[in-house]
């Protein structure tokens, strides 16, 4: 029966550690400043394709975008929507090769990314 309740505690623990990370990605980033600015939106994209070192905020985004992609974005906050918006408009502007490789590695089907487009177009 103890072991029980330590095996319920420890997954309780577990799901609210990722509940929290999920809803806790940095929203206070200066948008303008990455989407403005094609050196760190460069930085961002190597970072998510693997090519470049990921900073502190850069990781904790690279760490959540698998799970965000294979929801459609759902558990994404509107701000969090908005920053996703925001970013793929840039990306599409300025490194549209870039985009396309970051979309093939995190929804090599194409399933999630037009479901992704029209939900955050709303933002």
């Amino acid at each position: 029966m103890e072991d029980d309740q330590e095996i319920k505690l420890i997954i309780f623990i577990s799901v609210w550690a990722i509940v929290s990370a999920y809803y806790t990605v940095d929203e206070n980033i200066d948008l303008a400043e990455i989407t403005g600015n094609q050196i760190v939106l460069k930085k961002y994209a190597a970072c998510l394709l693997d090519r470049g070192p990921c900073s502190k905020s850069m990781l904790t985004y690279k760490r959540h975008l698998k799970d965000a992609v294979d929801t459609d974005c759902a558990e994404c906050s509107p701000s969090q929507k908005h920053y996703v918006h925001e970013f793929l408009k840039a990306m599409l502007q300025k490194f549209p090769g870039d985009l396309e490789q970051i979309k093939n590695k995190y929804d090599p089907t194409g399933v999630h990314v037009l479901k992704i487009i029209a939900e955050i177009e709303k933002y």
